[in-house]
């Protein structure tokens, strides 16, 4: 992020989102709210996409207290991210 209003050319502050002395927005707002969004708007998630993952991670957990070890949950966790990220990356190129 730039430090200077593109308008008046004041410094600013780097959490700014509006300059100070002339109120201009210092950054295209709609542009941060993508950036900090992980889905595609122009698709949207089904409920597999959605309920798998949480089923692998919800199974891994109760198998994890059960044999009272996290590495199982570890396993889970890194296996519905897997497929999730397969599956959104299959959809993408379909």
């Amino acid at each position: 992020m730039d430090n200077k209003c593109s308008q008046c050319g004041r410094k600013q502050a780097s959490v700014n989102y509006n300059c100070e002395a002339c109120e201009a927005e210092l950054i295209d707002n709609g542009e941060l709210v993508d950036a900090l969004t992980f889905w595609d708007r122009k698709k949207p998630s089904t409920l597999k996409q959605m309920i798998i993952p949480l089923a692998i991670i919800t199974v891994s957990g109760i198998l994890s207290a059960a044999a009272d070890t996290n590495l199982i949950l570890f396993v889970g966790m890194a296996a519905a991210a897997i497929y999730y990220y397969k599956l959104v990356n299959a959809k993408a190129n379909s």
